[in-house]
């Protein structure tokens, strides 16, 4: 089915689903499906009422319909993987909760910031200690799947741990006990120390 019409108001949401297709965001079957379950009125949506629809069907998160209403589909693809919520954030850059779209595989994606790797000595730092990150293997530490590069921006392809990092985990239920605060360092020393031993 093709998704064009003359009518101003649907254009809107059949292209909102076209580009949607053509980027990857949303296979044509899925696409074509969602377009025929909708009524005729809600087909003469724009394409922000559409992107709600669209996460309410569970096509989208909320974090891809923000910045597809946004225009910032490009943001939401490196590569294979598609963007589905970002995670957090820190001095080197931004982790986002991602799909491998062939593998279908669920990692966390470190896209690392432009101006952190600002010369050749820099990228070489980041890539030798990334190469030896991936032969990390060790209960405390996340996995290192990949590294590449789109458009001169690093990024990195790790293993995603469901769950709620200890920051958030303190800031909702209050300090941890002491048997608890004990145990979350043994497991983040033992991680370090796996990591001294290989030289890291």
């Amino acid at each position: 089915q093709s998704f064009t019409s003359t009518d101003t108001q649907e254009v809107t949401g059949r292209q909102l689903l076209a580009s949607l297709t053509e980027t990857g965001l949303l296979n044509k079957t899925d696409a074509v499906t969602f377009w025929k379950s909708l009524s005729a009125d809600e087909k003469t949506t724009d394409a922000t009422n559409l992107s709600t629809k669209l996460v309410a069907a569970g096509k989208l998160t909320k974090y891809q319909a923000a910045l597809v209403s946004a225009g910032q589909t490009e943001q939401l693809l490196f590569d294979d993987y598609i963007v589905l919520d970002r995670l957090g954030g820190g001095g080197m850059g931004e982790v986002f909760k991602a799909w491998h779209r062939r593998l279908d595989r669920v990692v966390a994606l470190k896209v690392v910031r432009r101006d952190a790797l600002k010369s050749a000595e820099a990228i070489e730092r980041f890539q030798k200690e990334v190469r030896i990150a991936a032969q990390l293997l060790h209960p405390n530490i996340v996995v290192t799947y990949d590294a590449r590069e789109r458009d001169g921006q690093h990024f990195l392809v790790m293993e995603y741990v469901d769950g709620e990092d200890l920051g958030h985990l303190v800031q909702r239920h209050g300090p941890l006990s002491l048997s608890q605060s004990v145990d979350c360092i043994r497991q983040a020393a033992a991680g370090l120390a796996h990591a001294h031993s290989q030289g890291i």
